[in-house]
């Protein structure tokens, strides 16, 4: 081959790696540089456990985690779903939920039109609630669950922020040891899952030190 010919067939390699290598140097830009980060905070405290008064006046605990974007852009229609639910029994082993639907869980303090969805902004964190328990001497939750029994009903239970519950599955929780598994979707972002355990002893304190000794979540 003439050196005129090896120079074409340079530039025809160069075309093909160019080519090749341009977009996924491109997507590599784009996941690294310009996309949105989504990153879960948990604490056993406040802010994201805090005790507080309901518009109709009723004391209650709310329990909630952050979520903050790190990234450089917007994370759009960001959705928190609850995935399921296991339940320690006697032996110690957690014992999952066979069928669980993933149902929504609130953005706190949300206006009803952003409960559900949200955009993010670069730099911006919002809360995401999980579940609530009541004051019982001022309101009692009734449980639509057709698994749990009268008496389980009339428990001071741990109540999920959920838009919709379903007669078919726990929309509560009674006193007992759990794991929840939740994740947060974006519509640009990759979802991040969230595994906490959840120990609830059924005794409602005025005390928030002693209210967080019979509720207590960890990551």
């Amino acid at each position: 081959m003439t050196i005129s010919d090896w120079i074409q067939v340079s530039i025809g390699v160069i075309a093909l790696l160019v080519a090749f290598i341009g977009p996924l140097m491109s997507e590599y830009y784009k996941y690294n540089f310009r996309s949105p980060k989504l990153k879960i905070d948990f604490k056993h405290s406040n802010p994201f456990c805090h005790k507080t008064v309901t518009t109709k006046s009723y004391q209650v605990y709310y329990f909630r985690f952050a979520v903050k974007n790190e990234g450089k852009v917007a994370a759009e229609d960001c959705t928190v779903f609850l995935e399921g639910i296991s339940k320690k029994d006697s032996s110690g082993e957690y014992i999952e939920e066979r069928v669980f639907t993933p149902v929504v869980l609130n953005w706190s303090a949300k206006h009803d039109s952003e409960r559900r969805a949200l955009t993010i902004q670069s730099g911006n964190l919002f809360f995401a609630d999980i579940g609530y328990i009541v004051d019982p001497s001022t309101f009692h939750y009734e449980s639509i669950f057709i698994g749990y029994s009268p008496e389980d009903k009339k428990q001071i239970n741990f109540v999920f922020s959920g838009e919709n519950s379903l007669f078919s599955q726990k929309d509560c929780l009674t006193p007992g040891d759990y794991n929840l598994k939740i994740c947060v979707y974006s519509k640009n972002a990759n979802p991040v899952p969230l595994e906490l355990k959840l120990s609830w002893s059924g005794q409602w304190k005025e005390n928030t030190d002693e209210m967080f000794q019979h509720i207590v979540i960890r990551r």
